[in-house]
């Protein structure tokens, strides 16, 4: 019966200490939550500088065809890393932050409207 209230005694205070690290450090849980992620997935966090000063950010992993998964307005490369884990068997997966979003550039005076966003994934005038 000692066993039992000492492994009992140990899951509170592990689910107390997780509650704690989620309440006083939010950030860092969350990193630590996308990372894990990122890992189970595959992918590798990378970057390119560009000319015009354009920093890209972009997540890639796994092998064969490539596949460039792009974010919408509003989000970011991390929103893939779940669904990335059943392609990165399959397909060399990319998936960029476009400029002005995540861990991209964030040029002050850059156009950040859906054509140019093409314009720039696509490296050609449309």
């Amino acid at each position: 019966m000692r066993i039992v209230k000492v492994v009992l005694a140990f899951i509170i205070v592990c689910i107390l200490a997780g509650i704690g690290f989620l309440y006083l450090a939010p950030e860092k849980a969350a990193k630590l939550a996308i990372d894990m992620e990122r890992k189970r997935s595959g992918l590798t966090l990378k970057e390119i500088n560009l000319p015009g000063e354009l920093h890209y950010v972009y997540l890639e992993g796994g092998k064969g065809e490539p596949l460039v998964l792009l974010h919408g307005f509003g989000a970011n490369k991390d929103n893939f890393i779940r669904v990335a884990r059943f392609l990165t068997p399959h397909y060399r997966v990319i998936i960029p932050d476009h400029i002005g979003f995540g861990e991209s550039g964030h040029p002050q005076d850059a156009d950040y409207s859906a054509g140019v966003q093409a314009v720039r994934q696509s490296g050609s005038e449309l």
